[in-house]
């Protein structure tokens, strides 16, 4: 019993974006959203970080990193907390009050790094936060071409 008039054909929509692994590597981006969700066991807390990337390929590309604010497992936590202090010195924010506080459209460098899932998957995650001028601007524009000419020595 549906009362929802639906006209839907399958063959006018188009099949969503399949996104590749990010490449591993020191990137530009910024913070455009935060959220402190519970985590996957419902014990702690993690904060959500949303970035958008600024420059070549992945401009506008998103990923979010997780950061473990408050967990049962002390690692964790004391991991969660370092990336929050990295974050909070590369984007200038000092005296955090408020996570919101991290969504102040300044650059930050990313740290991309990789890992296997137990499937044997590869996938791609925030490995670090590190001050904006460390993480080199990428052109949009491909590298010019190697000259043919011989050189004259």
């Amino acid at each position: 019993m549906s009362d929802f008039n639906l006209d839907f054909d399958l063959g006018e929509v188009e099949a969503p974006q399949q996104f590749s692994v990010l490449p591993a590597g020191k990137f530009r981006a910024v913070v455009h959203d935060v959220d402190v969700r519970p985590d996957y066991d419902g014990t702690g807390k993690t904060l959500w970080v949303k970035l958008t990337f600024l420059d070549g390929d992945l401009k506008n590309r998103k990923t979010v990193a997780f950061l473990d604010i408050h967990s049962s497992t002390d690692w964790k936590q004391t991991r969660g907390r370092q990336q929050l202090a990295a974050l909070c010195g590369a984007t200038g924010v000092v005296g955090l009050k408020n996570y919101a506080e991290l969504v102040n459209d300044k650059p930050v460098g990313v740290v991309i790094g990789h890992y296997q899932t137990r499937a044997g998957e590869t996938k791609d995650q925030v490995k670090a936060f590190i001050p904006a001028d460390q993480a080199p601007a990428v052109s949009d524009s491909p590298a010019p071409a190697p000259s043919t000419e011989e050189s004259p020595f």
